[in-house]
C-alpha cells in the first residue's frame, strides 16, 4: 500500500512537474544569483535521472555533440594528469564536465514548442527586471562619482565583467527579436524598449570586453537580416561619438584674486597629464602617454620618455623627484639642468600606496606588505613590515603611520625611529574612498558623504567631529595658512589651518572641470585636467589595461613554449604567471583574459584545436538552425538571438576569460540547448533539417 501511495507522489507526471519548477527557478535568476540558479540546474537534473531509474527510459537526446563532448573530456582528462597542479585541474575539470549536462536538461525540459516558447519569455523577462534594478546601482554608483574612481560599473549580484557578459546576452536578444518583428506594434514596442534599457545598462557597466561582444552580436544579426543601411549608421554614429568627444589634457593656473579664483592660462599637452608637481620655477607633467615634461610658465623645456606609462610623480628632495610607472616601477628623476633618469627600482609586491616623508620613501604593497626605503642611495637599506597589506590609502607624518585598507579597516602605528612602532588605533570604516589626509596631530579620513577629523596625541588616537558639507575629497594641499580639498565633482574647499579640533570651512569653489591633480603654489593654483573618450581605449596602446592584456599574452607565449602540447592543466595560471613574467610585472594574474590565449596555456596545442573545433561546430550549428527556421515566427528572433549571442561570446572573448566565467557558460550551454530544442521540436520527423 505504501509503495502505491509513493508511486502516486512521484509519479512520471509528478516528476515532470517538479523538472518544470526547477527549470524555471533556473531560468529566473540565470542574471541575478548563481547560487539559486545552481540549485534550479542541479535539482532539475537530479529529478531527470530519478525520472530515468523509475521509468526506465532514457530521455537524453542526440545533440551530434557527443564526440565532441567526449573530447573536450578528454583534453581536461589528459592536461590535469600531467600538470603540477592536478588536484586543481581535477577540480575544473569536474566543474567544466558538471556545465555541459544544462544542454540536456533544457532539451529534455522543453516538452513542446508552447513551453519553450515560456522558457524564452521567462528568461527575457527576469533578465530585463534584473537589468532594470542593475540601472538603480548604476545611478547610485554615478552620483557618488564612483566611475571616475574605479572606471567600472557597479556589482550588485555578480562581478562587473560578469554582469556586463550577461546582460550582453540580454541585449542582443532583445535586439533579435526587435528587428525579427515586421510590423509596429506592441510586441516590438516591447522589444525596443527591452533593447534600449539593456544597452543602456551593458553601457553602464563600463565593461570594454561586453561592449565589443554586443558591438558584434548586433553587427551579425544586422547582416543576417541584410539591414545594410543599419550598420552604416551604427559605424556613422560610433564614429561621431569618437570625434565629437576628443581626448583633453590640460594644465590650467588660477590664482586668487579679491577672494575669488581668476584662470590665468592654461597649457594645452599633447598627451594625458596623469599628475602635476609645481614650484615656483617649473611646472613637471606626469604624461601618461609621453613621460615627464617640464614648463618653465606655458614653454615646454624638457622631456624625458619612460619605459612604461607613468601614474604620478613627486618631489623626493631638492634635486630629486620620483616617478611611479603604471607596472609598480619606481624612477629615481634628477633636475638640474636638465631631467634624466638617475636609477629604476621596484618594491617586493604589487604597489597601491606610498608617501615620502621624513626622507624615507615608504611603499605599500597590496600583497606583501610595507617596505621602508631609508636612503636613495642605498636601495638595499630597507626595513619590512608584512603586517600592512591590502593598503588602499596611505599617510605618513613625522610621529605616526595611517592606512585604510580595502577591508574597510583604519589602522594607525606610532613611529620610532621613522618606522612603525605599535600599534595605537584600528577601526572598522565603510566607505568607498577611504582617502587619508593629515599632518602631525590630525587625520582627516575622506568619505563619499563627509570628512572625519581624528586627533593624533601622546601615542593615542581619538575621533573629533565629522563634516557633512565637505565630501568626496580625493585631493589635497597645504599652503599660505590653508588646507585646500578637492572632491569628485570639481568641488575645491578651504579650510583654515592649522587645524584645531574643528574644520573651519573658510570657502568652497566649484570648477568647471574635474581636475585629477592639484598643486598650490604661492598664491597660484595649478590643476592638472585629462579627459578621454572611453570608446577610444578599446585600441589605446598606452591605456592600462591594454598593456596588462599585452604583457599577459607574451607571458603566455613564454610558458606555452615550455608547455607546447599539453599545456599546465586547467587551472589557475598565477603559478606559472609568477615564474614566467617579467621581473618589473607585479601582479599574478589568475587568468588570460583572453579565451584563445588560455586555451593553448592550459590544454596546449592538443586541446587548443579540439575546443577551436567544437566552438566552431557550436557556431555552425546555430547558423544553420537560424537559416533553417529564419521563416517561423517568434521561434526565428530566438535562434537568431542564439547565433548573434554565440558570436558575441566569441568576441568578447578576446579581452576577457569568459569561456571560465561560470555564469558566462552557464547561459551558452543554456541558449544553445534551447535552440537545439527549439528545431527539434520544430523538424521532428523532418529528415532533410537534421542537424
Amino acid at each position: 500500500m505504501e509503495m502505491k501511495t509513493s508511486s502516486k507522489i512521484l509519479s512520471p507526471q509528478t516528476i515532470d512537474k517538479i523538472i518544470f519548477v526547477f527549470v524555471m527557478v533556473f531560468l529566473l535568476s540565470l542574471d541575478n544569483s548563481i547560487f539559486v540558479n545552481q540549485i534550479g540546474y542541479y535539482f532539475a537534473l537530479f529529478f531527470i535521472f530519478v525520472r530515468y531509474f523509475k521509468t526506465n527510459e532514457n530521455q537524453f537526446p542526440k545533440t551530434g555533440f557527443e564526440v565532441f563532448f567526449i573530447l573536450f573530456f578528454l583534453v581536461e582528462l589528459v592536461s590535469a594528469n600531467v600538470s603540477d597542479y592536478k588536484p586543481n585541474a581535477m577540480e575544473n575539470l569536474v566543474k567544466r564536465m558538471l556545465q555541459i549536462p544544462i544542454v540536456y536538461v533544457i532539451m529534455i525540459s522543453a516538452t513542446d514548442i508552447e513551453r519553450g516558447k515560456l522558457f524564452v519569455k521567462t528568461y527575457m523577462t527576469a533578465a530585463l527586471l534584473t537589468i532594470c534594478v542593475y540601472i538603480g546601482f548604476a545611478y547610485e554608483h554615478f552620483i557618488h562619482h564612483l566611475y571616475s574612481l574605479e572606471a567600472r560599473g557597479p556589482s550588485p549580484f555578480q562581478y562587473v565583467m560578469t554582469a556586463g557578459g550577461l546582460m550582453m546576452f540580454t541585449t542582443i536578444f532583445f535586439f533579435s527579436f526587435f528587428i525579427n518583428e515586421n510590423k509596429w506594434d506592441k510586441k516590438k514596442l516591447y522589444y525596443l524598449f527591452g533593447f534600449l534599457i539593456s544597452f543602456f545598462a551593458i553601457a553602464a557597466s563600463y565593461t570594454r570586453a561586453s561592449w565589443i561582444g554586443t558591438f558584434a552580436g548586433i553587427t551579425a544579426v544586422l547582416i543576417f537580416k541584410k539591414k545594410w543601411w543599419m550598420i552604416g549608421t551604427i559605424i556613422i554614429l560610433i564614429a561621431a561619438v569618437v570625434a565629437l568627444s576628443p581626448d583633453v589634457s590640460k594644465i590650467y593656473k588660477y590664482s586668487f584674486e579679491n577672494g575669488k579664483l581668476v584662470k590665468n592660462s592654461e597649457i594645452v599637452t599633447d598627451g594625458k597629464v596623469m599628475d602635476i608637481y609645481a614650484d615656483s620655477s617649473k611646472i613637471l607633467d606626469a604624461d601618461y602617454q609621453q613621460g615627464v615634461k617640464v614648463y618653465n610658465g606655458e614653454k615646454l623645456v624638457g622631456k624625458v620618455e619612460l619605459p612604461r606609462p607613468v601614474w604620478s610623480i613627486a618631489k623626493f628632495d631638492d634635486k630629486n623627484y620620483l616617478a611611479n610607472l603604471i607596472d609598480s616601477r619606481f624612477l629615481i628623476l634628477n633636475y638640474t639642468d636638465s631631467l634624466r633618469i638617475v636609477k629604476t627600482f621596484i618594491s617586493p609586491g604589487q604597489t597601491n600606496s606610498f608617501n615620502i616623508a621624513n626622507k624615507y620613501f615608504y611603499v605599500f604593497d597590496k600583497d606583501s606588505g610595507l617596505t621602508v626605503f631609508r636612503s636613495m642611495n642605498n636601495l638595499k637599506d630597507t626595513a619590512r613590515f608584512v603586517f600592512a597589506r591590502d593598503v588602499k590609502s596611505s599617510f605618513v607624518s613625522n610621529t605616526y603611520l595611517a592606512y585604510y585598507t580595502y577591508g574597510n579597516d583604519l589602522f594607525v602605528y606610532s613611529l620610532k625611529n621613522f618606522l612603525p612602532d605599535k600599534l595605537i588605533y584600528s577601526e572598522k570604516i565603510n566607505t568607498t574612498l577611504g582617502d587619508l589626509l593629515g599632518d602631525d596631530k590630525y587625520i582627516l579620513l575622506s568619505m563619499e558623504g563627509s570628512l572625519k577629523l581624528f586627533e593624533v596625541k601622546n601615542d593615542s588616537v581619538k575621533y573629533i567631529l565629522e563634516n557633512k558639507e565637505i565630501k568626496g575629497v580625493a585631493q589635497y594641499c597645504i599652503a599660505a595658512n590653508k588646507l585646500f580639498m578637492l572632491d569628485l565633482s570639481g568641488n575645491m574647499y578651504s579650510v583654515q589651518y592649522p587645524l584645531i579640533n574643528t574644520l573651519q570651512l573658510i570657502d568652497k569653489v566649484k570648477l568647471d572641470f574635474v581636475p585629477n591633480s592639484m598643486q598650490v603654489v604661492g598664491n597660484n593654483i595649478y590643476y592638472g585636467f585629462e579627459k578621454h573618450n572611453r570608446l577610444r581605449t578599446i585600441v589605446d596602446p598606452y591605456w592600462m589595461t591594454n598593456i596588462q592584456r599585452i604583457d599577459q599574452f607574451q607571458t603566455a607565449m613564454r610558458i606555452f613554449k615550455d608547455h607546447p602540447v599539453f599545456g599546465i592543466g586547467d587551472i589557475g595560471v598565477e603559478h606559472a604567471y609568477a615564474k614566467y613574467r617579467a621581473a618589473y610585472e607585479k601582479e599574478n594574474f589568475g587568468h588570460l583574459h583572453n579565451n584563445y590565449t588560455q586555451f593553448i596555456v592550459i590544454f596546449g596545442v592538443f586541446g587548443f584545436i579540439i575546443i577551436m573545433w567544437m566552438l566552431i561546430k557550436i557556431f555552425r550549428t546555430n547558423l544553420k538552425i537560424a537559416v533553417d527556421l529564419k521563416d517561423i515566427q517568434f521561434i526565428s528572433a530566438f535562434s537568431l538571438g542564439t547565433f548573434a549571442a554565440f558570436i558575441g561570446f566569441l568576441f568578447a572573448g578576446i579581452a576577457e576569460w569568459n569561456f571560465g566565467d561560470h555564469e558566462i557558460i552557464t547561459m551558452v550551454w543554456f541558449t544553445f540547448g534551447l535552440n537545439l530544442a527549439l528545431y527539434r521540436l520544430y523538424n521532428s520527423g523532418n529528415s532533410k533539417n537534421k542537424i
